[in-house]
């Protein structure tokens, strides 16, 4: 069997989408192929972040980025129709999550 190049150990397979519950917002963490977190600066503060141990990639998310609601998807099937209908979903609560509370 061949071995993975440091190229291919880099590749994105799988992507996270989580709330950010301080601003509302969505977040995006892209898992590579070697296991390393990396987190966009586009959106707020970015980094990498490789897990300990035999964490589960959304329990590192939590831990490291504070996400919450947080679904994962293969890079392949980003654009599907599931996809984009749980992050309908997603955007909604975190919408829901910025308005403020009504009065009584």
């Amino acid at each position: 069997m061949a071995r993975r190049t440091k190229k291919q150990d880099r590749e994105y397979v799988t992507v996270h989408y989580g709330i950010d519950p301080k601003r509302g917002t969505i977040e995006t963490i892209w898992e590579q192929r070697d296991g390393v977190l990396v987190k966009s600066a586009l959106s707020g503060v970015g980094g990498s972040h490789y897990p300990r141990g035999r964490n589960r990639a959304e329990h590192e998310i939590f831990v490291v980025w504070n996400l919450t609601d947080i679904f994962s998807t293969p890079v392949g099937l980003m654009d599907s129709e599931s996809t984009k209908h749980q992050l309908e979903e997603l955007r909604a609560k975190a919408e829901a999550m910025k308005a403020p509370p009504a009065q009584a």
